[in-house]
């Protein structure tokens, strides 16, 4: 049997691979510099709220920060959920990132 945290994990990645129009258009707004990340963490954290059966891209994006509470590690985290699923990249920040 994997380890519980293997399973965590599994069940995160299925869970993000649920798309979501907000989600993408608000990772772009971010990419091309017209949303702060905590105004997204924000945004996210609110349809969550609204609908519980909220994508699960959606969700990640509202757990930035530790859900809104150390606003200062939002930035890291939401670079390191973007490379972890690197196909969802907001085109201009695929060529700004390295």
């Amino acid at each position: 049997m994997p380890p519980r945290g293997h399973l965590l994990r599994a069940a995160e990645r299925r869970a993000a691979e649920k798309s979501s129009v907000l989600a993408r258009y608000m990772k772009e707004q971010w990419a091309f510099g017209l949303l702060s990340v905590t105004t997204v963490q924000t945004i996210a954290a609110l349809a969550v709220q609204d609908h519980e059966s909220s994508p699960g891209q959606l969700q990640e994006l509202a757990r930035l920060g530790t859900s809104g509470k150390h606003t200062s590690h939002c930035h890291g985290e939401l670079v390191s959920l973007l490379r972890r699923h690197h196909a969802d990249l907001p085109h201009r920040w695929q060529w700004t990132s390295r």
